[in-house]
């Protein structure tokens, strides 16, 4: 387990209604994605984290204490979750 601490720039005076919540989460969720992910020389390929990113918007998300943002972030763990599923 390896500690992260990253500054994400996010004005949160621009989350008013569900769209400004949408770009909001996509460019939180862009971030969290780029830091947690490492390249491998061994096969040359980029890996993600996908625990880290979900633990990095679990705690945006309850900093932040939007409605909006946080229903956004709820459909898109709904979303992962039932793709998985199809998956099976």
């Amino acid at each position: 387990n390896t500690e992260l601490d990253l500054d994400l720039p996010l004005d949160t005076s621009k989350i008013v209604d569900t769209a400004s919540a949408q770009k909001a989460f996509r460019s939180v969720k862009g971030q969290a994605t780029k830091a947690c992910s490492y390249f491998r020389d061994s096969n040359r390929r980029t890996y993600t984290d996908e625990v880290c990113v979900q633990e990095i918007l679990d705690q945006v998300t309850a900093a932040l204490d939007n409605d909006d943002f946080t229903e956004i972030y709820a459909s898109s763990k709904a979303a992962v979750k039932l793709a998985e599923r199809k998956d099976k």
